[in-house]
């Protein structure tokens, strides 16, 4: 029997006999009625379904010294089956005695003892998994009747569990104790009728599921044991040296299967650190400062001189015992895929990691031996980026708390200008190879004179991987924003055109899977007016958006500050975009103003479009 999306269709007991049957014993076709045996009051954890017979099924009948081999009929998986054979005369015959014994699966090794009214039978300690149900052939389930209507009852228990990911070909399950989990038993049955392991013959302290072609992440699979108490857990071993131990109690009872184990190789027995990427300086403006009871923008905590706060403290690996040949790091535990980081002495420094992820590394030795295998996880507010940007001021727009989780890392970067990138061969490689960057959104080109010059700046090669894309915007939307320019009403509505157009760039790219770096000059102006847009209409914080248009400000040598002192106008724009939905937040005014007509060229965005950008940018 075997199991199905919606059901268990486990494999049915078959018979055991004491001996070979006479090869001169005249056969007779023998037609037994099976049924599956209802499962016994679940609990919460236990996998829910109902057993069925599977074509092709095979079971064991035994009765008195006598047995024979029946093969289920039905095309299409059942509860009840019909089982046909043919077997030897005696096992039919009126003056044969004792009751019909059925096993399921059927085995050439399965035994009946007459005498003593039990079988023999093996839970085999090596599994081939399947997807969806059990190893073939393994949950072993009995029958016995005084008719040839039998209804066959299961013996084994198991753990369900799925996987997190891929490349896992091989889990070995074992108690704490040395626990009998498989092996050859002797079966009775109880005075319910149900059977029992009665004594245990050769016994297995261990049982290992195989899949060759690999696990598949989120697909259930199942191990089958004995029935059995766990008193201090059990422990998983993954092979490479990777286990996880469960040390909570865990009894293993007859036709359950533990349902508690989803993503069974989430956490591992290996060292586990932390390392915090943010500089102290960063890290203390936005742990300290709280905007939210500031909402007519008369303050601002900018420090008087942020001195390079854009720089983040890179990862340190450290190890004992002498030198390296290298590191691997990996996203998987399993090191599939993975990347090398140069370095042979303690500590070497890793950037660019990605706050709240678990970056598994091994610091490798001569001859491939492992001087240590370990997991850290960077963590922090903000994802800064350097080295990428000669105006530095580069960071990832994730992180950030929004609606119901938090702005996505790795997918739109924002930073200053790129105009020398030709002549800096590492911060392509940073740019392309480890943030991976496919599109450079440049929002330069306002009037002569104005900060930034005008037009486009194209800065790359034909066989560079990246498409260029200028959209020439105003600062903040408001009509006295420039120090240099007054803009005209028309332009100031064309100006909102081109954010919405940018925006609905953004969201056609994100869709596309595409990494987007925003930047205008300094990536403070257009390129916060533009980050704020986003952010706010993912849910944001007005305190938050504040912060982060301030820190825009860690290496241009102009403060901007949200109250306006030095002449930047981020409070005007926010009194501007308050008048889209006075009553609302400031996500409900953004996303008003992004649905607003503001010229005649591009259509405002739509709500379908509003849900696609927080789609691709939340995560839960």
């Amino acid at each position: 029997m075997r199991g199905h999306a919606l059901f268990f269709f486990p494999i049915l007991l078959a018979a055991c006999t004491q001996g070979p049957v006479p090869q001169a014993s005249p056969l007779r076709e023998l037609v037994l009625k099976a049924s599956a045996g209802e499962m016994p009051a679940k609990t919460s954890r236990d996998a829910a379904g109902t057993f069925y017979w599977t074509p092709g099924d095979e079971i064991h009948i035994f009765r008195g010294e006598a047995e024979g081999r029946l093969k289920s009929t039905n095309t299409v998986p059942a509860p009840a089956a019909e089982f046909k054979g043919s077997v030897p005369a005696e096992l039919l015959d009126a003056a044969g005695e004792g009751l019909f014994w059925g096993l399921y699966p059927y085995n050439e090794s399965n035994r009946f003892d007459a005498a003593s009214q039990t079988l023999t039978t093996t839970v085999a300690p090596d599994q081939i998994a399947a997807e969806g149900t059990f190893a073939d052939g393994q949950f072993v389930s009995v029958g016995c009747s005084d008719t040839l209507s039998m209804t066959f009852h299961h013996l084994c228990s198991g753990i369900r569990f799925s996987l997190s990911y891929p490349g896992i070909t091989r889990i070995t399950l074992r108690g704490r104790h040395d626990e009998v989990l498989a092996g050859k038993v002797e079966v009775a049955l109880d005075e319910d009728g149900q059977p029992v392991v009665r004594e245990v013959l050769e016994g297995a302290t261990a049982v290992t599921l195989s899949c060759p072609e690999g696990f598949r992440p989120g697909v259930d699979y199942f191990f089958v044991t004995l029935p059995v108490s766990l008193p201090d857990g059990f422990v998983l071993d993954f092979g490479d040296g990777l286990t996880r131990s469960v040390t909570t109690e865990l009894s293993l009872n007859r036709a359950r299967f533990q349902w508690s184990l989803s993503t069974l190789d989430s956490v591992f027995d290996i060292p586990y650190e932390t390392f915090d990427i943010v500089n102290t300086k960063a890290r203390n403006y936005l742990t300290n400062v709280d905007y939210s009871g500031d909402p007519d923008y008369t303050q601002s905590q900018v420090p008087t001189s942020w001195s390079r706060w854009d720089s983040p403290v890179p990862v340190s690996l450290s190890w004992t015992g002498g030198n390296a040949t290298g590191i691997r790091m990996s996203l998987s535990p399993f090191f599939e895929p993975s990347f090398s980081v140069d370095g042979t002495s303690s500590p070497v420094k890793v950037p660019h990691l990605i706050p709240g992820r678990k970056y598994y590394y091994k610091v490798m030795g001569s001859g491939d031996s492992v001087l240590k295998l370990a997991c850290v996880t960077p963590i922090g507010p903000l994802r800064m980026v350097d080295g990428v940007s000669s105006a530095g001021n580069v960071r990832d727009l994730g992180g950030w708390e929004a609606d119901e989780g938090h702005l996505a890392y790795g997918k739109l970067f924002r930073g200053g200008n790129l105009d020398d990138i030709q002549s800096r061969p590492a911060a392509k490689d940073i740019l392309f190879n480890i943030l991976g960057v496919s599109v450079d959104l440049d929002l330069r080109g306002m009037p002569p004179g104005s900060a930034g010059g005008s037009g486009e700046k194209n800065p790359w090669l034909e066989s560079d991987p990246i498409e260029y894309v200028n959209l020439q915007p105003w600062n903040y939307f408001v009509a006295s924003t420039n120090q240099y320019y007054k803009p005209t009403e028309a332009e100031m509505g064309a100006s909102a055109e081109i954010y919405q157009s940018a925006l609905r760039s953004i969201i056609g790219w994100l869709g596309e899977g595409k990494v987007v770096y925003i930047h205008c000059h300094g990536g403070s102006d257009r390129t916060g007016t533009l980050a704020f847009l986003i952010e706010a209409l993912l849910g944001v914080s007005e305190s938050d958006l504040s912060k982060d248009y301030e820190i825009t400000c860690a290496t241009v040598s102009n403060i901007r500050r949200r109250n306006g002192n030095g002449g930047w106008f981020f409070a005007p724009m926010v009194r501007y975009l308050r008048t889209f939905a006075p009553e609302g937040n400031i996500k409900d005014q953004v996303t008003a103003w992004a649905m607003t007509r503001h010229a005649e060229s591009v259509e405002p965005l739509t709500g379908e479009e509003i849900a696609l950008l927080r789609q691709y940018m939340i995560e839960r």
